[in-house]
């Protein structure tokens, strides 16, 4: 898996499997591999102080009760330092000051990010500054950063809402096994060995229906790849190591982070 994209949990619910659990209206968590397991969960905190601190609280109690890594992500609404505010009014060091002592006490990780510190933008009001914030970011405990050293955060340019969407890259760390090949898309996810992204080596345009296919859709009817396809968007070069590779097959495992 080359990147997951952190929206909102209505998009990670659609992406995720069915032993995602909803905790909390403002949580879900996910399994992400079963064979060396880590965990997930997509944050959208409530705007209201009150609610947001018993989200800490339940918070707190998944990451001192399942074993495994973690990653957490979305939307905290919440700062931890003064920095991570720009114009409006004084801010509010005790909340600042109790996000920043969850995050130290459920012995968690910044991440950072790549491009703008601001996630959120308030409404412009006449005679009054725009605020920006903070607002978004991702989490993890150290095993979690230690296994994916290169993960990064992306914020990319906003687009028409007053978010930027938040993306986690995990670029040449994550990489997929296939097994039935339907959970890894062809063109957007890692799984061909030294090689990326295929939409990145492709030397042709994919067509817009084609670059959500998975590996699977591109097996013909003999349970072959489909180098016929293949060769119109691939390199020789690519082509072969995809040859090399066993094709997917029905009734066995899910696919799998390699």
């Amino acid at each position: 898996m080359d990147g997951m994209e952190i929206q909102n949990p209505e998009m990670v619910m659609q992406q995720q499997d069915s032993d995602m659990e909803l905790v909390k209206e403002e949580v879900i968590t996910s399994p992400c591999d079963e064979r060396q397991q880590w965990f997930f969960a997509a944050i959208y905190a409530s705007p209201h102080e009150n609610t947001r601190r018993n989200l800490w609280g339940t918070l707190r109690s998944l990451v001192d009760n399942i074993r495994g890594e973690w990653l957490l992500a979305g939307d905290f609404n919440e700062i931890a330092c003064p920095s991570e505010k720009k114009r409006g009014g004084r801010v509010d060091s005790g909340n600042c000051r109790r996000f920043s002592e969850w995050i130290d006490n459920c012995s968690l990780i910044d991440l950072g990010y790549i491009g703008t510190r601001f996630t959120w933008r308030g409404p412009k009001w006449e005679g009054l500054d725009r605020i920006f914030k903070r607002l978004d970011r991702a989490l993890s405990d150290v095993n979690w950063r230690t296994r994916f050293p290169e993960a990064r955060i992306d914020v990319p340019t906003r687009t028409k809402s007053d978010y930027h969407p938040l993306w986690t890259v995990m670029r040449d760390q994550i990489e997929w096994m296939i097994e039935d090949g339907r959970d890894v898309k062809f063109w957007l996810d890692n799984w061909v060995k030294s090689e990326g992204r295929l939409i990145d080596v492709a030397s042709n345009t994919i067509p817009e229906d084609l670059v959500e296919a998975s590996v699977r859709d591109f097996i013909d009817e003999r349970g072959e790849w489909n180098i016929q396809v293949l060769q119109q968007f691939l390199p020789t070069t690519t082509i072969e190591k995809i040859r090399s590779m066993p094709t997917p097959k029905e009734n066995i495992d899910r696919d799998n982070i390699a």
